[in-house]
């Protein structure tokens, strides 16, 4: 145990910060979570960011800590630990240098990377993507992240924007996304598409128990309560879930053909609705694969859950992905 090396790494999301120690064989010690607090403005997120470090730390000096590793949203310089962009859940975030920041306050290498990218080195080293050498993973959540690893490195382009799956186009005369795109797989299939499909589908058939979940106002309508709603057997919701699916496997279609993965590891709180979703997902991708390439691929869940970015992150410095 005195020799084993350990690493603390850190999730950003746009709600909270996880923090934690990690060992080299990818086990938690220490974890503690701090809201990141996001509408307060980035002086305060550092400082979040800085407290939930310095309170791992406090917890795990009798350990031999190698560096802190941070997984941020947004396009990240790896060299430099700079946010390049895409980060509009954390307003401003974009041009802070996250390596600076934690620099100045503590005395331990630093890497910083894209959230999804150390979530998806944590479930190549340790989760759905242990014994792979090419693995594609996506996040299907508030947005759509994605991370690819090519022989066991991560891939992040020439200029580190790599990855970014979410962005692939589905309709060339869609839906306009955020990032300035049109029909985005993002806009489709995250908790937005999800909620806007459903509303769609409800104005033209309103019995559904999601009706009643929301007292007749659709605007309240949430990915969330498609969720329950689908677990109590509602018609509406299992429509929305399906076509989401569908429309998930014709984004990873493109993958397949273009990458040729071993594995796709789909994570995020949409993931967990479960089979029913990875049917069709794995449906539309079989509809719109190549045949070889398909035969070749599993579409499988994330491992790790709510950890894997923490553990990805520690895991940039235990076993490092330049």
């Amino acid at each position: 145990m005195g020799s084993k090396n350990f690493a603390v790494g850190c999730d950003m999301g746009a709600t909270k910060i996880i923090s934690c120690v990690v060992d080299s064989d990818g086990k938690v010690g220490y974890e503690c979570r701090f809201p990141t607090e996001a509408a307060r403005g980035t002086k305060k997120v550092g400082e979040n960011l800085i407290s939930a470090i310095k309170e791992t730390l406090s917890n795990c000096k009798d350990k031999n800590i190698s560096g802190i590793g941070i997984g941020t949203p947004g396009q990240i310089n790896f060299e430099t630990g700079e946010v390049l962009g895409s980060a509009p859940n954390i307003p401003g975030w974009t041009g802070v240098n996250v390596k600076e920041l934690i620099a100045s306050e503590f005395d331990y290498p630093c890497v910083v990377d894209n959230d999804v990218n150390a979530a998806i080195w944590g479930e190549f080293l340790y989760g759905a993507g242990k014994g792979c050498k090419d693995i594609v993973g996506i996040t299907l959540g508030t947005g759509i992240g994605g991370a690819v690893i090519v022989d066991g490195k991560l891939y992040r382009g020439s200029k580190f924007c790599g990855g970014e799956l979410g962005h692939i186009s589905l309709k060339y005369d869609g839906i306009p996304c955020r990032c300035g795109g049109i029909g985005c797989f993002e806009e489709y299939c995250s908790s937005r598409g999800i909620k806007r499909m459903a509303i769609s589908k409800l104005k033209s058939k309103k019995r559904s128990l999601l009706v009643s979940m929301v007292e007749g106002d659709l605007k309240k309508i949430t990915s969330e309560l498609v969720t329950q709603a689908y677990h109590k057997g509602d018609e509406i919701a299992k429509a929305v879930i399906r076509e989401t699916g569908r429309l998930t496997g014709y984004a990873l279609s493109i993958i397949i053909n273009i990458l040729n993965p071993e594995k796709i590891i789909i994570g995020g709180g949409i993931a967990t609705i479960g089979d029913f979703l990875f049917n069709a997902i794995r449906d539309g991708a079989k509809e719109r694969s190549l045949p070889v390439p398909y035969s070749q691929v599993s579409i499988v869940p994330a491992k790790l859950g709510v950890m894997a970015g923490a553990i990805g992150a520690g895991s940039l410095i235990l076993k490092g992905a330049q």
